[in-house]
């Protein structure tokens, strides 16, 4: 599936990088979803969109703004994703939205 401007963004590794290895153990460094700080920022192409043309192609890395894969808590305490939020590990990101972009490696050197 393509979007017609938006691109399809997954994280890297995981939403929120909160956690360090130190030793053989992981050290949480946060616990709250709140704090931009944590919120992975580096994501990867899955789809481009069909109108719109830009040199970010399918598998490149993207560094993204911290609201896109971030939760939060609305009016009433309940969690919610934000309003890029799709679908699990799927995100429709706009090109305003994608501050720089790392080209995939092509297995052809």
């Amino acid at each position: 599936m393509r979007s017609l401007y938006s691109f399809i963004i997954k994280p890297k590794d995981q939403r929120y990088e909160n956690t360090k290895k130190v030793g053989d153990t992981n050290l949480i460094l946060n616990t709250k979803m709140d704090n931009h700080e944590y919120v992975s920022r580096v994501g990867v192409v899955l789809e481009t969109p069909i109108n719109g043309k830009t040199g970010i192609k399918k598998g490149d890395e993207v560094i993204l703004h911290h609201n896109v894969f971030r939760r939060f808590y609305d009016v009433r305490g309940n969690e919610k994703n934000s309003r890029s939020f799709f679908d699990e590990d799927e995100y429709f990101v706009d090109p305003e939205q994608i501050y720089m972009y790392k080209e995939a490696r092509s297995g052809s050197r």
